[in-house]
């Protein structure tokens, strides 16, 4: 069987969705002589979605300047077995990922009263977390920067701004394949975290065009 060496990126827009075909479903169609190859996703993506904890004082928002996530003991490097699709001989050593303020879409990273309930996605292409998968609980911290600003017309600036910085740990499973969200709700009383899973879409091509004898 071919075996792939890996190591993941720490730094998150350098990280690879490494993807492998399949070899139990790619079929020789007979169709124009294409072959379809069905390919499956050997890692774990994870995006977060930001809002807030309880409803915002009129007059007050929350802009998130960074979000760090920590795995202190995850599996970092590996062998993949490309035909059996399955990691082996993994490494594990501490992860730190970061995204900064640069990193999120325009303007998702702030909360206010009016948006405040409604989680958005601070996450995308290029930016989403592309794991080892751990198929085994491991420990994860995850650390949000954020300022707490108060309009106010009587200071000359407007308004004024507390820069915070809370976290929160916990275990999660990462199983391969698997599409994951991370719902950051940020308030006055600290950091909530809830988490979502789904199947990743399996990617489909034709190609390897080959004359029939």
């Amino acid at each position: 069987s071919p075996r792939l060496s890996f190591r993941m990126a720490s730094k998150v827009s350098e990280q690879t969705d490494l993807i492998y075909s399949d070899t139990q479903k790619t079929s020789n169609l007979r169709n124009g002589g294409q072959v379809e190859f069905n390919f499956r996703h050997a890692m774990s993506r994870l995006g977060l979605k930001l809002g807030a904890s309880a409803t915002i004082n009129k007059g007050s928002y929350f802009t998130v300047t960074g979000v760090k996530l920590t795995f202190p003991d995850t599996d970092v490097a590996g062998t993949f077995d490309l035909a059996a699709g399955k990691w082996e001989e993994k490494t594990r050593s501490t992860l730190e990922c970061t995204l900064s303020e640069e990193d999120f879409p325009y303007r998702s990273n702030i909360i206010n009263q009016s948006n405040g309930t409604t989680a958005k996605e601070i996450t995308g292409d290029g930016t989403y977390l592309m794991l080892i998968p751990t198929e085994r609980p491991v420990k994860v911290t995850v650390t949000l920067y954020y300022d707490v600003a108060t309009i106010d017309s009587n200071l000359q600036a407007g308004e004024f701004a507390v820069s915070n910085e809370v976290s929160d740990s916990f275990e999660f499973t990462f199983e391969a394949g698997k599409s994951y969200y991370f719902t950051l709700r940020v308030g006055s009383n600290g950091l909530d975290i809830s988490a979502e899973a789904a199947d990743w879409d399996t990617t489909i091509e034709q190609g390897w065009e080959s004359e029939t004898h």
